[in-house]
Parts: structure tokens; C-alpha cells; sequence
């Protein structure tokens, strides 16, 4: 029993750190694409490039260790399984849990901390003679954050998607080399709806800087996707999903520090919202675990396989 609390707490550890440390490797590419897009590269090409990459760096991987895991053939019922999911997949609360509502007043921190941290970076990128307003309500802002709530949205999904199907093939890498190829023909897709030709980088990048910056971009964004769906099927969707907003004070810090950008009392101030939002709903989480009666809450908070607000 001893041995099963230390390997659990490990673990427990492992996934913490490994979520924190993936935020660190997604807020990098961020940079980097935003390095590569303002020398006039379109970000469909980089996507579909890094996200090719991404799958020839996974796949080798996933035959060698989950080949034994793969399902004969793609079963009625987990296609079923994945449609219904997006629909079903919500977090239950129980309203009469101290830790429940502990959990919630966190999560609410953490991403008006996200959204205050967004605002005061947008308005510092801003021309310096336009008012506040003019920038917070620029037409092309508001358009930039319709696509990003989409793909919060999308992302939102695609972890709850992934929790499910983990269940039935419990094949972490492997689902994250399928992604990252379903990504890159989406990506190529788009680009020739919209331009009728897929572009080679060129004249802003040559094809040899183009796909070393794609295999570079393509292993870190393997690597976070790998550790993510196998933290998914430790620890579940939303576990994984609070760690997010620490990619938002890491681009914030690098832009700081690579693109000499400057860090003002609002945005650090937004910073402490999102990581002290973030360690109360973890706080909560581990309490529910050593008071499993108190408030008619969850009979154990350390169940791997229950989501972090049921």
C-alpha cells in the first residue's frame, strides 16, 4: 500500500511538472511562428510542414513501442464514440462540495488572469498614439480572438476526444502521429481552397530553412503532444487543460526578453491571477483526496481515471 502512494505521488509529480514543462516548449514555438509569419511566411505553410513533421518524427515511434496496441480495424463503435463525445463530455460539479466550488472560483482566476494577460499585450503592441479603446477594439483584434476562442474550443474537444478514444486504445504517441498527419492535410487543404497553390516558403524562406524549421518546430510540438495525451490518460482532460495559460506568461516573458518587448505592472499582475487561479484548483484537487466526506464530495480526488471537476 505504501509502494502504491509513492508510485502514485511520483507519477502524480511527473505529470505536474511534465504539463508545466510542455507549456514552456508550446509558448517557444509561438515565438517562433511569430518570428517566421512577420518575415511573411503564411501560417498554413508552417502548419502543415510542422505538423508533416511532427508525424514523421512520431510514427517511427509509435511502431516500435504501441505497435501491439493498435486495433485490428476502426470499430463502429468508437467512431460512435468520438462524435458522441464532444456533445457528452461535460465536467459535473456538485455544487454542495467545498473543493467543487474551490475548483471553480480557480478556474474563473486563471482565465480572466489569461484574458487580462492577452489584453495588456495587445495593447502594448499597439501604436503608441492610438487610445486604449482604438486598440482593444481593433476590427483585425477582434477577428484574431474570434479564430483563437475557435481554437480554444477546437482544442477543448480535441482533449475531451482524446480521453475517450485513450480508453479504448490506449496508444498516446500513436494518436499523436494521426493528429499531427490529420493537421497537415487539413492545413494543405485550407491553403488550397484559398490560394489554389500550396506555398514553399519562398521568396521569405529558402525550402532548406523552411523544413529545418519544421522538423524543429515539428519535435518540440511532438513531444508535447505525445507527453499530453498520455497526461490525458493518467489524469484526465481538464487536469491537462488548466495547465494552458501558463504558455500565455510564457510568451509573454520570451517576447520580453528576445524581442525586447516590456512587461508592465497590468500584465504581471494578470501573471500572479493565472498562477494562483491554476495551484487553487490544484490545491482543491488534492484536498478532496484526504476529505472525501466533506461536503458530500468525490469519494476519492486522486482517482486517475475520474475528471478533475466531476
Amino acid at each position: 500500500m505504501e509502494w502504491y502512494k509513492r508510485k502514485e505521488a511520483v507519477e502524480a509529480l511527473v505529470v505536474i511538472g511534465g504539463l508545466i514543462g510542455i507549456q514552456f516548449l508550446y509558448a517557444t514555438t509561438t515565438v517562433m511562428v511569430s518570428y517566421l509569419t512577420s518575415l511573411g511566411l503564411d501560417p498554413l505553410t508552417f502548419v502543415c510542414y510542422s505538423s508533416f513533421a511532427t508525424f514523421l518524427v512520431l510514427s517511427p515511434i509509435a511502431f516500435a513501442f504501441e505497435r501491439s496496441l493498435w486495433p485490428n480495424k476502426l470499430s463502429l463503435r468508437l467512431m460512435v464514440q468520438l462524435v458522441l463525445i464532444s456533445f457528452t463530455g461535460m465536467e459535473k460539479v456538485k455544487l454542495s462540495c467545498l473543493y467543487s466550488k474551490v475548483k471553480i472560483l480557480g478556474t474563473v482566476v486563471c482565465v480572466s488572469g489569461a484574458i487580462a494577460l492577452s489584453l495588456c499585450s495587445a495593447a502594448k503592441g499597439g501604436p503608441r498614439s492610438s487610445p486604449l479603446s482604438n486598440v482593444i477594439f481593433d476590427q483585425q483584434m477582434i477577428i484574431g480572438c474570434l479564430y483563437l476562442i475557435a481554437a480554444v474550443l477546437g482544442l477543448s474537444i480535441n482533449s475531451i476526444l482524446q480521453e475517450v478514444a485513450l480508453a479504448d486504445v490506449p496508444a498516446p504517441i500513436s494518436m499523436a502521429a494521426i493528429m499531427s498527419l490529420v493537421g497537415s492535410i487539413m492545413a494543405a487543404a485550407v491553403q488550397l481552397f484559398e490560394d489554389h497553390k500550396l506555398d514553399n516558403g519562398r521568396p521569405f524562406l529558402s525550402f532548406s530553412m523552411l523544413v529545418a524549421f519544421s522538423f524543429l518546430g515539428g519535435g518540440m510540438i511532438g513531444s508535447c503532444l505525445g507527453f499530453t495525451a498520455w497526461a490525458i490518460k493518467k489524469r484526465g482532460a481538464v487536469l491537462q487543460s488548466m495547465f494552458s495559460p501558463i504558455a500565455t506568461v510564457c510568451s509573454v516573458v520570451y517576447s520580453a526578453i528576445r524581442l525586447g518587448d516590456t512587461i508592465n505592472v497590468p500584465s504581471l499582475a494578470s501573471m500572479v491571477l493565472i498562477i494562483t487561479g491554476l495551484y487553487i484548483v490544484l490545491w482543491a484537487k488534492r484536498k478532496e483526496g484526504y476529505h472525501p466526506n466533506e461536503g458530500d464530495c468525490l469519494e476519492s480526488g486522486l482517482d486517475a481515471e475520474k475528471p478533475l471537476l466531476s
